[in-house]
């Protein structure tokens, strides 16, 4: 008895981790979300680093505060006298924690332990051959661990027997481990406890089943059992009334012990407190919903919450145009977890869809007016809607055909068979038959569309003479020159247009072309070369003087 005496007054002041039991292998915490914590901040233990996010359990020391992310990495604050809160280096892989009065401990998911922080009593010196893990436990000096074939492994302190397993103690699912006491979870839903006994800390309720969580305290010692219906059940230290479990408390998912308060979690996503709150830790924050797990420190409570969305960009560019593809727009909202978008009332833009991701987007195939609200929700408390926003779609642009000019008359290699005759005359207005290669001759044709072009070509090899538009009576004229390359003797001329019923319309005429005409040089005597003239004077001259020779 005096033994006891001194331990506990060697222990006054400190607090064991309550850690809430779990199934076997699954930590303490609920699906990934932020960190909430209140009571004493003294230590920085109620203190949540700045950003810390996607954690997915969490745990409370006498002055630490342990999280776990869902990567498998731990962030660990607060006070770190003995290194409690300064994480191994490296450390991943983690599948639950659980923090002790200075110490804390990670439970690998290859069922290997690893500890820090204060080793006063060997808590943080693990058997050997520790492996096989599926659950931890650490309370103000000592730690416990479940084996996957159901068994228990204690160690540390033992000044009550906190450490000293019950012979043939099997099929243990979760412990809990408190100050000088230790509790175990068999997977029937009975509860077996043992260590310091005083003030009923190890008396377990008789007839108590259907249990699917224990949790344990330190110091003034006290056990939370929540049970299979939702309710709980304590029992121990009760001076702040932590054992006195508020009338009608139901709907209970998940429980945590503290120092001298309790803590239990409802199906609801809210938080119910009791028992000590000099430090504010059972003073719940106003408005705390969306909690998936709880974890009680000395005088701290930390809870893990899915946060309910915010919108915070849901205004996207108001006007669009059909067929031309939409600026795109990402809705946002913060929210753990990540929020999924959908139209909340009336419709998209035909041709724009929403991603669940947020992202607004497509091509608009329908000129018009749409006005809709979008929903931003991920299940926890109400979804974010937007105020109604407004997309104007604009007509396809009116686009005209490029104008192009009529392909390049080609005339055939063979003349066709006229329609009519082609005139052929002179200068002078006389129609002929024949052309010197070089002079000009009038071409007339009729019998054409009005403001239709004629073509004239000429054969043997064709070669297109020109081109004419009709008159308002369909007759085209054109004054063309007879080529120098046409070879002397017959052709054929033709004049290809169309006729005023929209057909092809040709006609020709036969030609002679003769050689080409000598032409008038127009050269100027006067500029003839000084010798020459003097040369055909004295040809005259001599001409003259034989004359008179002749007559004498």
């Amino acid at each position: 008895m005096a033994l006891l005496v001194v331990v506990w007054s060697v222990l006054i002041g400190l607090v064991a981790h309550p850690v809430s039991a779990a199934p076997v292998g699954v930590p303490v915490g609920g699906a990934a979300g932020t960190v909430v914590a209140w009571g004493n901040t003294a230590g920085g233990h109620a203190t949540v680093p700045p950003g810390l996010s996607d954690v997915s359990a969490v745990a409370a020391g006498d002055a630490h505060t342990v999280a776990l992310r869902s990567d498998g990495t731990v962030v660990a604050w607060g006070w770190d006298f003995y290194g409690q809160a300064t994480v191994p280096a490296g450390l991943t892989g983690a599948v639950a924690v659980a923090a002790g009065g200075s110490h804390t401990l990670a439970l690998r998911s290859d069922g290997t332990v690893l500890a820090w922080g204060d080793n006063s009593y060997g808590q943080t010196t693990l058997p050997a051959g520790l492996t096989g893990i599926t659950a931890i436990a650490a309370g103000t000096t000592h730690s416990a661990a479940v084996r996957s074939d159901g068994t228990v492994v204690a160690w540390g302190s033992n000044l009550a027997g906190e450490t000293t397993v019950p012979a043939g103690l099997t099929d243990v699912v979760a412990v809990a481990a408190g100050g000088l006491h230790t509790v175990a979870l068999r997977s029937d839903g009975t509860v077996v406890a043992w260590g310091f006994s005083a003030q009923g800390r190890t008396s377990v309720p008789a007839g108590l089943t259907d249990v699917t969580a224990i949790a344990a305290a330190g110091d003034s010692q006290h056990t939370l059992a929540l049970r299979a219906d939702g309710t709980v059940v304590a029992w121990g230290v009760d001076d702040y009334g932590q054992a006195t479990v508020p009338a009608g408390l139901d709907g209970i998912t998940a429980i945590a012990a503290g120092r001298f308060q309790s803590v239990a979690l409802r199906a609801d996503g809210t938080v119910v407190a009791w028992g000590d709150n000099r430090w504010g830790q059972a003073t719940v924050p106003a408005g705390l919903s969306g909690v998936t797990a709880i974890a009680a420190g000395r005088v701290h409570v930390v809870a893990l919450r899915r946060q309910s969305p915010v919108l915070t960009a849901s205004t996207p560019p108001a006007t669009g145009t059909a067929g031309v593809v939409y600026a795109g727009y990402a809705f946002a909202a913060t929210g753990t977890p990540a929020p999924t978008f959908t139209v909340d009332t009336g419709a998209l833009p035909a041709g724009l869809a929403l991603s669940p991701a947020g992202l607004l987007s497509g091509t608009p195939t329908t000129a018009g007016v749409a006005t809709f609200t979008v929903r931003a929700g991920n299940g926890i408390g109400s979804p974010a809607v937007s105020a109604p926003v407004t997309i104007t779609v604009a007509p396809a642009p009116v686009t005209s055909p490029p104008v192009t000019g009529p392909a390049p008359f080609s005339p055939p290699a063979t003349p066709p068979t006229g329609d009519g005759t082609l005139v052929v005359t002179g200068t002078t207005g006389v129609a002929t038959t024949t052309a010197a290669a070089g002079t000009t001759t009038v071409l007339r044709a009729d019998g054409y569309a009005p403001a239709t072009t004629v073509t004239f070509v000429a054969y043997s090899t064709p070669t297109v003479l020109g081109t004419a538009t009709a008159d308002h009576a369909g007759t085209a004229t054109l004054p063309a020159v007879v080529p120098v390359t046409l070879a002397v003797g017959t052709h054929t001329l033709v004049a290809f247009g169309t006729a005023p019923d929209g057909s092809s319309r040709a006609t020709t005429a036969t030609i002679t072309v003769t050689p080409a005409e000598l032409a008038d040089t127009g050269a100027d005597l006067d500029a003839l070369p000084v010798g020459l003239v003097l040369l055909l004077a004295g040809s005259a001259a001599l001409v003259l003087t034989r004359g008179r020779s002749a007559t004498a």
